[in-house]
């Protein structure tokens, strides 16, 4: 049987349905959340949790940097703080995060369990010297605050931004390289990434007495993901160098893994990500910067480094296969129901959909990953690439890497200045760039069209997933763009 016409989110969802915020039922589940998104009101109760009655008002800027919202388990929203230094005219900011529960019993036992043993713990640590407490529990709102590095989801942070105590850990493994000249006497820990829960990645600026200084980033995870990192590495390490595909890449050298932290510390690979950017300058009409590749020379290169990783055999990572990531979607907008009935219907329509189409179409067999295969994860040093980002590794088949690829790619069209039918030719023409350069590269030549079919499904199901993941980001303008990439997708394959 035919799959029924895609219908329009805007015919199909009342007002305000994709408002998080808009929800009652989110209201009446975490009774702090209409606070934790006013700022002044945060402003006022993160002054009085964290300072002592007797301190003049410190923090002078309150803002919400993300929010993460997990049906059945609270929320958390992250704030960054503007405190003024001690000298003229100068400011300090520093992050903190608020935890929302149902009720103060549960904030209660998260703060006793997980949170109090930290604080404990950080005293006298040069990071939360610009509070009285770094963390506290807010009763009425059924809410828990916490300063950065403190994080009762992922007590290894602690640890890992302990500077003397990460120059020990890090220390033995560079006197193996040669490139270091002399031992270490000093770390300094910045933050790169703090964007998923349970995830945080670091990076270790190490000197010596001569003035050296050498970069190490580390991967926090709490999910014992990182543990295939070295073994990965070192077999990509062997297909980069190959350029079987015709195209050479890099990957970062793992040092060590430390269980104990759930860390992994790696060299630091040169390079950036210039895929965004070029494609920025593209849709806005701009002359890319002088002296970079060109982003179609970029996406090539792009498409060339998946072929490699899904003709490796490399047999790493677990199984991911099309009805672990229908399981898994249908899962998410179940959980999600409670709180966004509406959208959840019309998501789980869409589902069907998906799942029908999916019955009809042959799997492609199930290959090496990377998992999260994004623009982002591939640096440019000049001519020369590299690969970064091992922790969602994967058996799959070859079209969730392309589809995720292809997906993100295209997310950011709503800031384009062209027409929206100039858009979509240009996300077009890089889209068919991506899968005929890999389809030649992988040996795709004689079965594109199943390739694409597949492509066509996974990235469908990327989109849903977008929508679920910006309703927990809490950012309806998000949510709203992705269900037109949606309703655009599904419409194609009707037509």
């Amino acid at each position: 049987m035919a799959s029924e016409p895609v219908h329009s989110a805007d015919t199909l969802l009342p007002e305000g349905a994709l408002d998080p915020l808009a929800s009652p039922v989110l209201q009446q589940e975490l009774p702090g959340i209409t606070t934790a998104f006013d700022t002044e009101a945060m402003r006022a109760r993160l002054q009085a949790a964290l300072f002592a009655d007797n301190r003049p008002p410190t923090i002078t800027e309150c803002e919400v940097e993300q929010a993460t919202y997990t049906p059945g388990a609270g929320c958390t929203v992250r704030y960054i703080l503007t405190l003024p230094r001690h000298e003229p005219n100068t400011t300090n900011t520093v992050l903190v995060s608020a935890q929302l529960f149902c009720n103060a019993q549960e904030s209660a036992a998260f703060f006793n369990t997980h949170v109090a043993p930290l604080v404990t713990a950080i005293r006298g640590r040069p990071e939360v010297n610009w509070c009285d407490q770094p963390a506290a529990h807010v009763e009425d709102l059924a809410m828990v605050l916490f300063a950065y590095p403190l994080d009762g989801e992922l007590p290894a942070l602690l640890q890992a931004t302990d500077n003397p105590y990460m120059l020990q850990q890090i220390a033995p493994y560079l006197a193996e390289t040669a490139s270091t000249v002399a031992p270490p006497s000093t770390c300094h820990t910045e933050l790169v990434d703090y964007g998923r829960q349970r995830r945080c990645t670091l990076r270790y600026q190490l000197s010596s007495p001569l003035a050296e200084t050498t970069t190490i980033y580390g991967k926090l995870t709490g999910d014992g993901s990182g543990m295939l990192a070295e073994a990965v590495s070192n077999a990509l390490a062997v297909v980069g160098q190959s350029g079987i595909t015709g195209q050479h890449f890099g990957v970062p050298k793992v040092l060590a893994w430390l269980p104990e932290l759930q860390l992994s510390l790696l060299e630091t690979l040169p390079g950036q990500d210039i895929i965004s950017d070029l494609l920025k300058s593209r849709l806005r009409g701009k002359p890319a910067p002088a002296g970079t590749l060109s982003l179609e020379r970029t996406i090539e290169a792009g498409a060339r480094i998946a072929a490699a990783l899904h003709t490796s055999g490399i047999g790493l990572g677990p199984r991911r296969d099309l009805s672990d990531e229908l399981a898994r979607l249908e899962q998410a907008i179940v959980s999600m129901a409670p709180a966004s009935p509406e959208l959840s219907a019309l998501l789980a329509t869409w589902h069907q959909h998906i799942t029908e189409r999916a019955a009809r179409s042959p799997a492609l067999p199930l290959g090496f990953n990377h998992g999260d295969f994004t623009a982002g994860q591939i640096l440019f040093d000049g001519e020369n690439c590299g690969l970064i980002d091992f922790d969602s590794v994967c058996q799959a088949e070859p079209a969730l890497d392309v589809a995720q690829f292809v997906t993100y790619l295209t997310v950011g069209g709503q800031k384009s200045k062209h027409s929206a039918e100039e858009t979509r030719a240009i996300f077009a023409e890089l889209t068919e760039r991506f899968i005929q350069t890999y389809s030649a590269a992988a040996g795709y030549t004689t079965n594109t069209a199943l390739l694409q079919s597949r492509v066509s499904l996974y990235r469908s199901i990327s989109l849903l997933r977008r929508v679920i993941r910006s309703w927990q980001k809490m950012k309806p303008s998000r949510i709203a763009g992705a269900l037109a990439m949606v309703q655009e997708a599904l419409a194609e394959e009707v037509n």
